[in-house]
């Protein structure tokens, strides 16, 4: 009974120092922003970009709003695997799709704090500007509908598909007004 109980105590034990830490590194981030992240970077700034991936030589760009962007990348099989993104705004939405398709890193002016830990959970490095607790609607009356169909899902393919139902959703609303 007391070996089990020591097993029990150390097991928690464990599972804390491991919240703990994760916690340590996700507020003491000192991820150094990649060459290719900068070139990104840059190229928002410079053209006005909502969103920039690369690889230092092949660079995809969108002035677009939302996830639109990234689902059209991921949609067209379009390879951006080890690539570097820079996103004027990465809700978890977005963060999911920066999962499926695989980059490297990202760098956001502002993101959410669930988009945060799902690019970190999934070994995507991150720079964040601005961490904010939920990314707005447009019109800054509510949550992202994006963000907020996906706020609770752990797996990028579910994920992906609650995406596709929000944006027809969106959709369906735009074509009635």
């Amino acid at each position: 009974m007391i070996i089990v109980n020591l097993q029990k105590f150390f097991l928690i034990s464990l599972d804390i120092k491991r919240i703990i830490m994760y916690n340590y590194s996700m507020k003491n981030d000192q991820t150094a922003i990649y060459p290719q992240t900068q070139k990104a970077k840059d190229r928002l700034i410079k053209d006005s970009l909502t969103l920039a991936v690369t690889d230092g030589e092949t660079t995809h760009t969108s002035t677009a709003r939302g996830v639109r962007p990234l689902l059209d990348l991921y949609e067209n099989h379009v390879n951006v695997s080890g690539f570097c993104a820079c996103d004027k705004v990465v809700g978890k939405g977005a963060s999911v799709l920066y999962v499926l398709l695989k980059v490297k890193q990202v760098y956001a002016l502002t993101a959410s704090t669930i988009a945060i830990r799902m690019l970190r959970e999934n070994g995507i490095s991150v720079i964040c500007e601005n961490e904010v607790d939920r990314i707005l609607n447009r019109d800054k009356s509510g949550f992202c509908p994006i963000e907020s169909a996906v706020k609770d899902e752990s797996s990028p393919l579910v994920a992906l598909e609650k995406i596709k139902t929000a944006l027809n959703t969106l959709q369906n609303k735009e074509n009635i007004k």
